[in-house]
Order: structure tokens, then C-alpha cells, then sequence
């Protein structure tokens, strides 16, 4: 599964395309001077030269259509079409006019946000120890599905002990397929636990 991850300023956008199973970063881009003169997009395919366009980026919209335009390219992209696109990401680092400060990701904000973006949230949890992610949520938006493929995961109490399904507590991870640092049974500090049963999306 291709993830498109892009990161937006205020007059540039950064983007990246990430193979989902194998963690690989097929191509990353930059589109810079968004709105003023002399603007270009620069994209690096992994394991070839970057490649630089001059072109004219009106606006953060321009700017997404040439980088499908460049992910597509027969030339230097890496995709056919959109369609081998599974999902977006997008990093949020202001909320506009209706967060000033550092805010707590909760259920109120969450749906703040989703008024502004006029969307769903899909959140995704992970931590850097976990290399791209451990968890994500599905469409029944009712907890999150782990990433067994990549992490085995217990939950534990104060002494160390394994609780049971459903019972909160410490999340530890056991990392799968990792060679420079694997991770047996580490304690990652945050509180959850394991909804038992079938997921209302029907895995």
C-alpha cells in the first residue's frame, strides 16, 4: 500500500511517498516558492538523481497537481496513477482561527478539525521506536487496528505482569523484522489496552 505523506508551509510543500509494507520511501519531493516568483518542484526517486522543474505554483492547489504530475511522469515518477495511491496523510501544525496554542489531541479538537477539513481523521499511532507506525484506525473509527505484521504487542501491569484483553494498562512492543535494533518486549510508557472481540468493520 502506497501512503502520499505531505507536510505544507506557507509557501512550500513537502511530500513523500512511503511503501506501507516494506517502510521505503519510493520518491520525496519539494514544491517551494508556492505563490511567488520563480517557483519549482524538486523530486528525488530513490536511488536516482533529483529532478528539478520550473514551474508555476499559483497556489498550495497547483502545487498537488504537479506532484501528481511528477509521482505519474513516465520518465522520473515512480506510479502509473493516482490509483496506486492508497491513502494521504497530512501533518497539522496550526489549527487556523480556532486553536492559538498547543492543544491535546481529544475528541473535541478532533472534531474541530474534521469541521475544518471537511473530513474524517484517520489517526495513526506509532512511536519512533516502532519505525513507520503501529496502528491505525478503520473505518468504524472505533479504536485502532495493530499492525501485527509488524509489532507484537502485550499489555502489562505496574509489575510486569500480561493483563488480559480488554483490561488497561502499559503497552509493550516486540518489534517484527527489524535488524538494527529490534526490540524484544519494550516498554513503550503509554496507557491502553486490547478491545476484545470482533472490530465493527467486520475484522
Amino acid at each position: 500500500m502506497n501512503i502520499l505523506v505531505i507536510n505544507c508551509g506557507s509557501s512550500s510543500l513537502k511530500y513523500q511517498l512511503i511503501d506501507s509494507e516494506n517502510e521505503n520511501v519510493l520518491a520525496k519531493g519539494l514544491c517551494d516558492r508556492i505563490g511567488i516568483d520563480d517557483s519549482f518542484i524538486k523530486q528525488t526517486v530513490t536511488g536516482k538523481e533529483p529532478k528539478v522543474i520550473e514551474v508555476e505554483l499559483k497556489d498550495h492547489n497547483a502545487a498537488i497537481a504537479e506532484v501528481v504530475k511528477a509521482l505519474t511522469n513516465k520518465e522520473y515518477g515512480v506510479i502509473d496513477s493516482l490509483q496506486d495511491i492508497s491513502a494521504v496523510g497530512h501533518r497539522i501544525v496550526h489549527g487556523g482561527e480556532k486553536f492559538h496554542a498547543s492543544a491535546i489531541i481529544d475528541d473535541e479538537v478532533m472534531k474541530a478539525i474534521e469541521e475544518i477539513l471537511q473530513t474524517r481523521l484517520w489517526p495513526h499511532y506509532g512511536s519512533r521506536e516502532m519505525g513507520l507506525g503501529g496502528a491505525i484506525c478503520c473505518t468504524a473509527h472505533d479504536g485502532m487496528h495493530m499492525r501485527e505484521n509488524h509489532c507484537i504487542t502485550e499489555i502489562i501491569d505496574e509489575n510486569g505482569n500480561v493483563l488480559p484483553d480488554g483490561e488497561w494498562g502499559e503497552l509493550v512492543i516486540t518489534t517484527i523484522g527489524m535488524e538494527a535494533q529490534p526490540l524484544i518486549r519494550y516498554r513503550t510508557g503509554d496507557w491502553t489496552r486490547i478491545i476484545p472481540g470482533r472490530c465493527l468493520c467486520g475484522s
